[in-house]
């Protein structure tokens, strides 16, 4: 399957918060992970490989892409980085990978596509690996990552934000890097009509922490005036984490 045009990039650094969050936060050990998508520059994968070997020195990573000269140009610039030219989705490069991440890659195909390439790289996970699947604005500068285990309730899945933190978090900036198929009849129900009632809830006023978060995040307000069951809480450095409400822990993710 061949990647379509990119609809976005990812600024350099950007994925700093959202690797280091996934590294901190996962109990489970990782020794295999896959970065689908090398885009322009293999910088963010040798950098999710830094992140992950922080807390795991012996993890092997593997870098794929489907255009030769963006492999060619990758290989040798991270030590025990294995940078791989092949079919994004198509297996050659095997399963059992306790994380796979695509970012900038699914939202380039058609729903349709997307979702069979969807199941191609859950079918790469061991049980309970992470697939990461994320999108960026076409400027890099703001994007939103899923964290969804696989072979797991919906209700465990996460959903982070992430952006230049000097321009706060306004639901305007996410309008484009949300993928509706993971929500409406996806794999995580509980993100449906969220997005549009944190913009009314921002838009309204109603919430004054969805401006800047308080102390313990943002409780959002739907249109009806009632507490909608997900919470916005923020991490630090341009990060923020949205928890569906009495969630348990994702391998330590509250």
């Amino acid at each position: 399957m061949s990647l379509g045009p990119q609809k976005g990039r990812t600024a350099a650094g950007r994925l700093d918060g959202p690797d280091v969050f996934v590294s901190r936060h996962r109990q489970a050990p990782v020794g295999r992970a896959l970065d689908v998508g090398l885009g322009t520059s293999p910088d963010t994968t040798v950098a999710f490989a830094r992140a992950l070997r922080a807390r795991w020195p012996e993890v092997a990573v593997v870098g794929l892409d489907n255009v030769p000269a963006r492999v060619d140009a990758a290989r040798g610039l991270a030590p025990g980085v294995q940078f791989v030219c092949e079919d994004l989705f198509a297996a050659p490069t095997g399963t059992g990978f306790d994380v796979v991440r695509a970012i900038n890659v699914l939202r380039s195909f058609p729903p349709a596509t997307a979702r069979a390439g969807r199941a191609q790289l859950w079918a790469r996970l061991r049980p309970r690996g992470w697939l990461l699947e994320g999108s960026t604005d076409k400027g890099g500068d703001c994007g939103a990552l899923y964290i969804v285990p696989k072979d797991a309730p919906a209700r465990e899945s996460r959903l982070l934000l992430f952006c230049d933190e000097r321009r706060g978090f306004a639901p305007r900036m996410f309008r484009g890097v949300l993928p509706q198929d993971l929500a409406r009849g996806g794999p995580i129900p509980w993100l449906a009509g969220w997005f549009a009632d944190w913009q009314q809830a921002f838009d309204d006023g109603a919430d004054a922490d969805a401006r800047g978060f308080g102390p313990t995040g943002a409780r959002l307000i739907d249109r009806r005036g009632d507490t909608r069951a997900v919470d916005l809480r923020p991490w630090g450095g341009g990060l923020a984490v949205a928890v569906p409400e009495g969630a348990p822990p994702i391998d330590g993710v509250r």
